[in-house]
């Protein structure tokens, strides 16, 4: 109903993102098409602004939805208020408070009142960049309400500071695959391959906070497990710079370039079925169709990567549900995503 008396000022979509990809940790990401799109409504006045936000349910599996910190409204929708720990709107303040000019905040304020209406497909808390993604969507906003033209660099930055890795964010604010360096710079390679590959996601019934399979981690590493996984990351980034037919000649290659002794190891010891699945690039190691194993951001996802048009992917897929089943964990759910390209996208209303 307050929709009939505000005016569409945008819509946003942002995309999901995978990211360390193996030995790429806190540094490669890949931008996949599952997305938060958010339409802005406004309403112009002399009162302090108030942000609300609608959130449309979404398709994920219910555990996997927006949940804490949320109030229902209705059968099909959960709302929020800017009083909230929401991602979304925390980033919009970060914009308007510390990234605009004096100007820029008075356009902010000439509104009463701003609606988000807010379409999540990203499953929540498993990998799949929605904390990234949210972010990206807040400061897009910020930028909007404060008529703050941002570019793509400075989106970057700002995201960068918020989430404080950018392996994430970069890929959802920059399309494609993305190879960062902190806060510095980031590298966009072709990565053709990506474009042959089905690119399988699997969300197992585990929970693991990122900061929980942070503290995982340890403090030390030997020198040899350091070496191990520099070599490993540079050969990928190498391939990841090829022609796609010469990757496609190099399934052993690509997948011996996706291991890495830093991270996945103890993490995956979190996560029951998961060494058992990353387990699984010991058998299928002889078959052409066959390109890697990952654990998709900090967990519980997991990827896998298998060139197109194979005749065993059915069964490959039933003995993967199998290295979780056994451990009495279920798939919440499975996608089979391509890449997005282009990565955030501002519609304007005109």
């Amino acid at each position: 109903e307050s929709l009939r008396i505000m005016k569409k000022l945008a819509t946003i979509q942002v995309p999901c993102s995978t990211s360390n990809i193996g030995p790429g940790f806190d540094c490669i990401g890949l931008a996949l098409k599952k997305y938060i799109t958010t339409e802005i409504y406004v309403k112009k006045g002399t009162k302090k602004p108030t942000i609300t936000a609608t959130y449309i349910k979404s398709s994920c599996h219910t555990s996997l939805q927006l949940s804490q910190d949320f109030q229902k409204k209705g059968d099909n929708e959960v709302f929020i208020t800017s009083n909230t720990e929401n991602r979304i709107i925390k980033a919009i303040y970060q914009v308007v408070n510390n990234h605009c000019s004096s100007k820029g905040r008075d356009a902010f304020e000439a509104n009463d009142d701003i609606e988000l209406r807010i379409r999540n497909e990203i499953p929540i808390g498993v990998g799949l960049g929605s904390s990234g993604a949210a972010t990206i969507t807040g400061i897009l906003i910020g930028g909007l309400l404060c008529e703050t033209n941002l570019s793509k660099e400075m989106v970057y930055k700002l995201a960068y500071t918020i989430e404080g890795h950018p392996d994430n964010v970069t890929p959802s604010i920059m399309g494609g695959c993305t190879i960062s360096m902190a806060d510095i710079d980031y590298i966009k390679p072709k990565a053709e391959i990506f474009d042959e590959l089905d690119i399988l996601v699997f969300v197992p019934d585990t929970k693991v906070s990122t900061e929980d399979a942070r503290k995982a981690l340890p403090l030390k590493y030997a020198r040899s497990d350091v070496i191990f996984t520099i070599q490993r990351c540079s050969s990928l980034v190498a391939l990841l710079g090829l022609p796609v037919e010469d990757v496609l000649q190099k399934p052993k290659l690509f997948q011996e370039a996706l291991g890495d002794v830093i991270h996945q190891q103890y993490r995956a010891a979190l996560m029951p079925g998961t060494p058992e699945f990353l387990g699984l690039g010991e058998k299928l190691k002889d078959d052409s169709f066959f390109f890697g194993t990952a654990i998709s951001g900090a967990g519980p996802s997991v990827l896998f990567f298998y060139r197109k048009g194979s005749p065993n992917l059915n069964d490959i897929k039933k003995e993967i549900l199998e290295c979780f089943e056994k451990q009495n964990k279920k798939i919440l759910e499975s996608y089979q995503l391509i890449v997005d390209k282009e990565g955030y996208k501002i519609i304007l209303n005109k």
